[in-house]
């Protein structure tokens, strides 16, 4: 099953990376892999801080059992929610299809996209722990 796991993993994060590729196709190669590599540390940083605040309270040892999972599962999730729409305004941008006023626009509105899903992912992440708590009672 652990196999399965890791594959599904690894799926995820090639399908978060070629999503945002898509919609930066027009960029240099330096431009590229800058937006991809900020954007999954940026959602990383995210996912991590959501995971810690979601932990206290938690066991060390149950909070420890699902952090690896959860990070490598929900950071591209996050990226592929978030990234390829703020990348594609970015190019139009940097085109001159979209004024300053509508690129400051889109961030915000990624920007309480992205919270909202901070914050039920605070709350999922919580029922996750809970479940491995339950587990590793049994």
């Amino acid at each position: 099953m652990d196999i399965f796991i890791l594959i599904g993993i690894l799926l995820v994060n090639v399908i978060a990376i070629l999503i945002v590729y898509h919609f930066i196709k027009q960029l240099n190669n330096k431009q590229k892999v800058i937006i991809i590599a900020i954007g999954i540390a940026i959602n990383y940083i995210l996912v991590m801080v959501v995971y810690a605040l979601s932990s206290i309270g938690m066991d060390k040892q149950i909070a420890d059992t699902a952090n690896s999972f959860i990070t490598f599962i929900f950071v591209p999730i996050n990226t592929i929610i978030n990234v390829p729409f703020l990348a594609s305004s970015y190019c139009r941008y940097l085109q001159k299809k979209l004024t300053k006023e509508k690129m400051r626009n889109r961030i915000i509105i990624v920007l309480v996209v992205t919270l909202v899903v901070m914050v039920l992912e605070y709350f999922y992440f919580q029922s996750i722990q809970a479940s491995v708590a339950a587990m590793l009672e049994k």
